[in-house]
């Protein structure tokens, strides 16, 4: 699949996507309890309680993760293909690189999302709407939370500071190979070939010069020759680069839609052709119509929450 032709396929949705979720708040990750409105004859109550607002606040790093994760690789996007329009190489190159990081990054985390979502829905449904049902059941998101803060808050740290956990980041490398490992093939040799162009090495000087056996001569218009050359070898590897990364956002997204109605999502529809998810909201949308409060889970049924 070409570019441009990705581009086509993705941009309306998740640009409406982007466009309707601008002044999202979250402030249930910020929430702390409040000591003095503890009562040892309601202990229970209120951890469920504390716990139901722990819950939506991994439900709102969640939805940050997969929306910021949207408008990068839009602008990336839109980046790269101005460059392929302007014929410029050098652009092209920075903007390629930017969006293989960025994607690579977003995969990090993305590919473990949407499984954990999908796994966890009825106690996060539960843990949401009727915190008591949930008895003395609680479940921890402690991977996935990891991977949330990692996504949200890991730099590049001097050499004299000490950050908190999860809050370094880790080498390009590291992330590339992520995707590399679920299937997208040629990504490190891609990201080779662009961070040559990028910088200052040879491949951005002899880019604009022509190279014959006994001579050199300077050619500035080579632009196009070799974005097209780049574009053309590794066509299946920046569809996949594009593809797995947005697609297992906007899963993430279809079922916080379902569990946070006001978070806008691809339609039932849209995604009907996306992985499962088609098959992952119908047995949602089953498990919430046939659910009454006071049922709780099931021992099955939470242990496949947690995991066993």
């Amino acid at each position: 699949m070409e570019l441009k032709a990705i581009d086509e396929a993705y941009r309306p949705y998740i640009d409406r996507i982007i466009k309707e979720s601008c002044g999202i708040k979250y402030e249930a990750m910020f929430l702390e309890p409040n000591p003095a409105v503890l009562n040892p004859h309601n202990a229970l109550e209120l951890f469920q309680n504390m716990h139901s607002v722990y819950v939506l606040g991994i439900l709102e790093r969640s939805h940050l993760s997969c929306i910021t994760s949207l408008v990068r690789t839009s602008r990336w996007l839109s980046s790269t293909l101005s460059s392929v329009d302007d014929g410029n190489a050098l652009s092209f190159s920075s903007s390629l690189r930017g969006l293989l990081e960025s994607s690579s990054d977003s995969f990090h985390l993305m590919q473990n999302l949407f499984p954990t979502l999908k796994s966890t829905y009825k106690y996060v449904y539960i843990a949401l709407n009727y915190p008591n049902d949930i008895e003395q059941n609680f479940l921890t998101f402690e991977s996935l939370e990891n991977l949330l803060i990692h996504y949200a808050y890991a730099k590049h740290w001097k050499r004299d500071e000490e950050p908190l956990p999860h809050h370094r980041n880790k080498s390009n490398s590291e992330y590339i190979q992520c995707l590399e490992n679920f299937g997208v093939s040629g990504l490190s040799d891609l990201y080779a070939e662009l961070c040559q162009l990028t910088h200052p090495a040879s491949p951005s000087v002899f880019c604009f010069v022509e190279e014959r056996e006994k001579d050199l001569t300077f050619n500035p218009n080579q632009d196009s020759l070799l974005i097209n050359d780049i574009l053309h070898r590794y066509q299946s590897t920046i569809a996949g680069l594009i593809q797995y990364p947005l697609n297992s956002a906007l899963m993430a997204l279809a079922l916080l839609h379902r569990l946070i109605p006001d978070w806008p999502s691809m339609s039932d529809e849209g995604m009907s052709t996306i992985g499962n998810t088609a098959e992952t909201l119908k047995d949602f949308d089953d498990f919430c119509n046939k659910y009454h409060p006071g049922k709780g889970l099931s021992h099955s049924e939470f242990r496949s929450a947690s995991g066993h």
